[in-house]
């Protein structure tokens, strides 16, 4: 099985990266848009569906992109992030209900990236099942693991 991408694919990824980071930036867009019922503005909306992106899994008869479902996971793998507001934990479109210490421990990983090896500790048996759950679906890795990969 050939894991590298096409240059199509590449391609794909670069131009919605690159529209995000202009029009969809996480401090701008994103988190100010949490409380909003379409969590987007027509304008970001408008411009993803100029891209193509929202007809990336119509096949090409239904004047879609007919692409599969890997052009669809790079585009989200590149939308990835993880937010919060007052009760909850967003990452990868899964919403989860955090408060108290896990809450104070989830939002510290989702501004700084990282948690030390003490915050660990201190997480709850149910934190800790949730971010093992998000380990294995390569959502988040150990730090050992990111610093071998750089």
């Amino acid at each position: 099985m050939n894991l590298e991408l096409t240059d199509e694919q590449v391609a794909l990824r670069d131009t919605v990266r690159s529209f995000l980071a202009d029009r969809a930036s996480i401090a701008e867009h994103v988190r100010p848009m949490l409380n909003d019922a379409t969590g987007t503005t027509e304008a970001v909306w408008q411009g993803l569906a100029d891209l193509g992106t929202t007809g990336l899994l119509v096949p090409s008869e239904y004047d879609g992109a007919g692409m599969t479902m890997v052009e669809a996971g790079i585009v989200l793998d590149r939308r990835t992030r993880m937010l919060y507001d007052d009760e909850h934990v967003f990452i990868n479109g899964e919403s989860f209900r955090a408060g108290g210490q896990d809450a104070l421990l989830m939002r510290q990983l989702a501004d700084q990236r990282v948690l030390s090896a003490a915050q660990w500790v201190r997480a709850s048996d149910e934190a800790k099942q949730l971010l093992e759950e998000w380990s294995h679906a390569g959502w988040m890795h150990s730090q050992g693991d990111a610093e071998e990969g750089a």
